[in-house]
């Protein structure tokens, strides 16, 4: 695929020098490109939950100065303000908006159902490394199978193309956005399709892209293919 310049901006995102008035509203600082700011973005949009201000953080060397600074001393997306409150990381981010909204759970109410939720949220996690590693090195495929074949089971274990079967949950909100790009950048720098031989966690894929959240939130292969060539061809 060929370079493409896209603004990831959006409709919503806006970019700023200085540091921003945390004080007033929801402020969400994002980047489209990462999974970690996704996952937040999709659990906001699945409750219901509009932004009174995105903002763009460039990640990387051209992030902003004032960000870590001023906003979250991680450096890292997302994070939100609200109401001059912080919230940081990408998993408490997603709780916070399902904790702010009743209706619509992404965590069960109920004890029980809610730590199952929270058991594949933790169990799916520790798979994001080894697909990360896999594109840094591609003499770690003998993980990757291991891993994916792992996340397949998990996905077979309930009928319904979720991980606890026909509701979408935290649990699938965690790992859909490494899903999505890694689906994209294993095959274009690995040759490698995640989905070969496993038809649980395609199910997943292919019933998660419909959701609206997903809609609003995705972005063009292309663009993934672009911004995560430095982890697979890290001298280019």
């Amino acid at each position: 695929m060929s370079d493409i310049t896209i603004d990831q901006l959006g409709d919503e995102g806006i970019r700023s020098e200085t540091t921003p008035d945390l004080t007033q509203g929801l402020i969400f600082f994002g980047n489209r490109t990462c999974p970690f700011a996704h996952r937040a973005w999709l659990a906001a949009l699945e409750k219901g939950i509009k932004f009174d201000t995105y903002y763009h953080i460039e990640l990387g060397p051209n992030k902003p100065a004032y960000y870590k600074e001023e906003v979250n001393p991680h450096g890292t997306v997302p994070a939100i303000y609200h109401n001059g409150k912080a919230v940081f990381e990408s998993n408490v981010v997603a709780q916070y908006f399902d904790d702010l909204v009743e209706e619509n759970p992404l965590v069960p109410r109920d004890a029980y159902a809610a730590s199952q939720v929270r058991y594949y949220v933790d169990q799916l996690g520790g798979f994001v490394g080894i697909m990360y590693g896999f594109l840094k090195d591609a003499s770690k495929q003998e993980a990757a199978n291991e891993g994916f074949d792992k996340v397949e089971e998990i996905f077979s274990r309930h009928e319904g193309p979720f991980v606890l079967g026909d509701v979408f949950t935290m649990a699938d909100i965690s790992i859909l956005p490494f899903i999505d790009r890694f689906s994209i950048t294993l095959k274009e720098y690995r040759g490698y399709d995640i989905f070969e031989n496993r038809p649980h966690l395609r199910a997943f894929y292919d019933a998660s892209i419909q959701r609206e959240s997903f809609q609003l939130t995705s972005q063009p292969e292309e663009l993934y293919v672009q911004m995560y060539r430095g982890y697979a061809n890290p001298d280019n």
